[in-house]
């Protein structure tokens, strides 16, 4: 039996450094417009592994001033439907679970309250109540049914007046999840091993001018201050199941700091992921594969949708959509867009004739292969010597 020629192995080895020197391709994407409930606009701001989509959506005119709103359910089978309310005019879903579980927050019948729901397909929106105030929403939740979000603490407080990040789940309910020290806190998200995401005042300064940290909860070590790239504020929005936090920071105190996109982990800390050419760039999403995404400002002021990986950086989103002539993927009054582990993107985006509606991203092929760019000098020598010790030993042996 003949042994294979050892000159494949430095061969294969040159090979590997060659293709590590070319550019990764990039990802292209067809656009899905999720429509709306009759209404002329709709809004997405979760999606899970199944890639069913939930958000709020306008409903036909109900003869008031402004039209009603809805939360809703996408999925690509049944398309978009009506979650309804707890008694009120509006509501709007803000998470999703790959249970099919949905929450968020919904006008109630007594007056102008509105209160955090869950909904899941028994068709009951149950009333996940308050933390002893007014109103309370519910904005993540995680396999195991814990929901977390900002609830009032008193009758006078109002929501984000004052309002508490809480956890809830079906044994102990709404529990406070307290402050750094101020008066605000608020829960934006929650992995399956429990760990919370949001951001709190650090103390309740002069005038109310305390200063807003990101922060994670955990049951281990309580609160921790994610801190900041220097500035004063940051806010965390989404964890993933390997603990990696993004959200958005300041860079700088003072007047006209820049405010960037920003990913946390236990190994590297806090890390600036950078913009697409603005001052602004902001963090939505994180996948348990690394890919975040968010909205960044471009060079000339445009507010786009970018997709972020420690390999390629920061993408902008709108070149990499097949069908996206006419949409502008950027919309500076709500969040997202949001990421599964499949890779597919929701969110919400200017359509050609002017009106926001839920959209939904999926990954549709890859660019052609761009040709390898020429090696660096210490490529040519690394592949040189590889040649080189290859045919130095090009001897097959019986």
């Amino acid at each position: 039996m003949k042994q294979k020629p050892v000159l494949l192995i430095p061969l294969a080895l040159a090979f590997a450094v060659l293709m590590a020197t070319a550019p990764a391709e990039a990802v292209l994407y067809t656009l899905t417009d999720l429509g709306t409930l009759g209404g002329p606009q709709s809004f997405a701001f979760d999606i899970n592994d199944a890639g069913q989509v939930v958000g709020g959506a306008d409903i036909p005119a109900s003869g008031g001033p402004f039209p009603d709103f809805h939360a809703f359910l996408w999925d690509s089978a049944g398309g978009m439907q009506d979650l309804g309310t707890l008694g009120g005019e509006n509501s709007s879903a803000t998470g999703i679970n790959n249970m099919g579980q949905v929450v968020g927050w919904s006008d109630t019948s007594a007056g102008f309250n509105s209160h955090a729901f869950l909904w899941d397909s028994t068709g009951v929106m149950q009333d996940l109540d308050t933390l002893g105030g007014d109103n309370s929403s519910a904005n993540a939740i995680n396999d195991a049914g814990k929901v977390v979000g900002s609830a009032d603490t008193t009758t006078s407080t109002r929501l984000f007046g004052g309002g508490h990040a809480f956890l809830w789940d079906s044994v102990d309910h709404m529990q406070d999840l307290g402050t750094l020290g101020g008066d605000k806190s608020i829960a934006s998200d929650i992995n399956n091993a429990d760990q919370v995401v949001g951001g709190s005042e650090t103390s309740t300064g002069v005038f109310s001018l305390s200063f807003f940290h990101a922060v994670l909860w955990d049951s281990s070590g309580g609160m921790t201050d994610l801190g900041t790239l220097g500035g004063n504020t940051s806010i965390a929005t989404a964890i993933n199941n390997t603990g990696q936090v993004v959200g958005g920071s300041e860079t700088s105190t003072g007047l006209g700091t820049s405010f960037h996109a920003v990913l946390w982990d236990s190994v590297t800390g806090i890390q600036d992921l950078d913009t697409l050419g603005g001052d602004f760039s902001m963090a939505w999403d994180i996948n348990d594969l690394g890919q975040v995404v968010g909205q960044s400002t471009t060079a000339a002021g445009d507010l786009h949708w970018f997709l972020w990986d420690s390999v390629n950086g920061m993408q902008d989103l709108t070149s990499l959509v097949l069908n996206g002539a006419g949409w502008t993927l950027g919309v500076s009054d709500t969040a997202g867009p949001f990421i599964n582990n499949k890779g597919w993107i929701a969110g919400t985006a200017l359509n050609p004739a002017g009106k926001q509606h839920a959209v939904l991203l999926r990954p549709a092929s890859s660019q052609p292969p761009s040709p390898p760019s020429v090696p660096e000098p210490a490529t040519w020598a690394l592949l040189s010597a590889g040649l080189a010790a290859g045919l130095g030993r090009r001897r097959i042996h019986g």
